[in-house]
């Protein structure tokens, strides 16, 4: 944290949400008294998370990555099973709609859709 309170530079954060949240995706966390844990990485500028971050499944593998510009997901990202296959991929850019990939716990592609851009960044604002 700089002189004026920013965060700056590499951090390592954990954020703790009611497993309720997660409902989807129960059998994939560890649960701690109804509770899951997420750890994430990357860097900040000036209070802004910046660059590629990474958010980890309790085994350690990738759970998603995306990329930030001053705070905002903009650019590539992508979502990744527990067992480290990828689960979606696409491009955020400043249009409603985004065509998304996406493959089979095996990382098969299963195929392509234009998806809202929204429902995309409530994944990972909202995770």
């Amino acid at each position: 944290i700089d002189s004026l309170g920013l965060k700056q530079g590499f951090w390592k954060e954990y954020k703790i949400f009611p497993s309720k949240i997660m409902k989807n995706e129960v059998n994939h966390y560890d649960i701690v008294k109804n509770h899951m844990l997420f750890k994430q990485s990357g860097y900040y500028v000036n209070g802004l998370r910046n660059g590629i971050w990474y958010e980890y499944w309790p085994n350690d593998n990738i759970r998603n990555e995306a990329n930030y510009v001053k705070g905002i997901i903009l650019g590539d990202f992508k979502a990744f099973y527990p067992n480290g296959n990828l689960m979606m991929k696409g491009n955020i850019c400043l249009s409603k709609k985004i065509l998304v990939a996406g493959f089979n716990e095996q990382g098969e592609f299963v195929g392509e859709e234009l998806t809202d851009t929204k429902i995309i960044l409530e994944y990972f604002y909202l995770k």
